[in-house]
C-alpha cells in the first residue's frame, strides 16, 4: 500500500527551468545551446548540486567557460525565472496530502532553494524531502534514493516517485520503489488513479 508520494521539483513540480535558461542565454548572447546545456548540466553544475561548490563559484567557471565577462547575478536570475510552480500540480498535491505523506527528490543547490523559497513559499506544500546539496549525492545515483528511503521512514514498496527523466525512475525501480514517468498533470492524475491512489 502506497503511504509516500514523493516528487521530483523542476520539471513536475515546477516548470523546467533549464530549457528556459538555456533559451535564453542562448538568444542574449548568440550562442550555441548545446554548449549552455553542456555547462548547465556538466561537471562543475553536478558538483554545485552535490553542494561541493558555491553558486558564485560555478558561474566563475561558465563565464570563462563562455568568456563572457557579466554580472554572475543576472546570469542566476535568468536561471532560476525558469522555475515555476504548475497550478494543477500544487492543487494535486493538496489533495493527496490529506491521506499520503508528500515529499520531494531534487537534484538542486542551496541559492537556488532559497530563490524559489522566498518567491514561492514551496516547501509549506511538502511534509519534506531530499535536496542533492544537503546529501552529497545525485539523482541517479542510487545512495540518493536510499537517503530519501530513510527519510520517509517508509518500505520501498509503500513509495511511489514521480519524475520526468526516465534515467532517474530506473535506479528507484531497481530498489523497490514504485515509479511514474511525468507527462502532464492530467495525466498524472488519471495514473494516480489507476494505481489505487485517491486523489
Amino acid at each position: 500500500m502506497i503511504k509516500t508520494i514523493v516528487f521530483d521539483l523542476g520539471g513536475v513540480y515546477f516548470t523546467n527551468g533549464l530549457d528556459r535558461a538555456v533559451r535564453l542565454i542562448s538568444e542574449n548572447y548568440s550562442f550555441d545551446e548545446e554548449m549552455i546545456r553542456e555547462t548547465l548540466r556538466g561537471d562543475a553544475s553536478r558538483r554545485l548540486r552535490r553542494g561541493e561548490m558555491t553558486e558564485g563559484e560555478f558561474w566563475g567557471h561558465a563565464l570563462r567557460d563562455w568568456g563572457l565577462n557579466e554580472d554572475p547575478v543576472f546570469l542566476s536570475r535568468v536561471w532560476s525565472s525558469g522555475y515555476v510552480p504548475r497550478e494543477e500540480i500544487r492543487a494535486l498535491i493538496k489533495k493527496l496530502r490529506k491521506r499520503y505523506k508528500v515529499m520531494f527528490l531534487s537534484n538542486s543547490f542551496s541559492e537556488r532553494a532559497k530563490h524559489l523559497e522566498a518567491a514561492y513559499g514551496f516547501l509549506q506544500d511538502f511534509d519534506g524531502g531530499v535536496f542533492s546539496n544537503e546529501v552529497g549525492f545525485l539523482k541517479p545515483e542510487k545512495r540518493i534514493y536510499e537517503v530519501l528511503l530513510e527519510k520517509a521512514k517508509c518500505m520501498p514498496e509503500e513509495i511511489l516517485y514521480i519524475d520526468d527523466k526516465g534515467d532517474y525512475l530506473k535506479p528507484a525501480k531497481d530498489i523497490g520503489i514504485g515509479t511514474m514517468l511525468f507527462k502532464d498533470a492530467k495525466t498524472l492524475a488519471e495514473q494516480l488513479k489507476k494505481e489505487g491512489v485517491r486523489v
